[in-house]
């Protein structure tokens, strides 16, 4: 029987991970950059039902937001593998600020152009994901802690 004093292979406390500065790092850049998204995803669904007011289209914009996830996200995805993790995160992030101040600062385009910023700006969810994933094991390592 194993001592229970010895837990090196346990999964690591709340407490233990949240004092990890690496890994309080990623979790906090991954939720903001999720809250930026999900901010920005409601602010262009709301703007083209103001502009539409269709909920078919804004319908659409939503739809159009999340489509990067079936098919092209993968790609990108995989590519994310070829390079560092941390850019990675911080390039997509950067592009998606700056599309979305681009939709703030020119808010006339077309509702097909704010569809079309949405979606390149969803084009950059799945990297993001995909380098957050891969480093969060490394980080617990780093650390000493088995990942969750």
């Amino acid at each position: 029987m194993s001592d229970p004093d010895e837990s090196t292979d346990g999964p690591a406390s709340a407490r233990e991970v949240l004092t990890d500065r690496e890994y309080l790092a990623v979790f906090a850049a991954s939720a903001l950059s999720w809250f930026g998204d999900s901010a920005a995803r409601a602010a262009v669904i709301a703007l083209v039902y103001l502009r539409t007011e269709s909920p078919i289209a804004s319908a659409a914009a939503f739809a159009i937001s999340y489509l990067p996830w079936l098919g092209i996200g993968a790609v990108l995805s995989a590519i994310t593998e070829r390079h560092s993790y941390r850019k990675i995160m911080i390039l997509s992030d950067l592009i998606r600020m700056g599309i979305m101040v681009a939709l703030a600062v020119f808010g006339g385009l077309p509702v097909a152009g704010l569809i079309g910023l949405l979606f390149v700006s969803a084009l950059l969810s799945p990297p993001f994901d995909s380098a957050r994933s891969a480093l969060l094991p490394g980080s617990c390592r780093a650390s000493g802690m088995s990942p969750p």
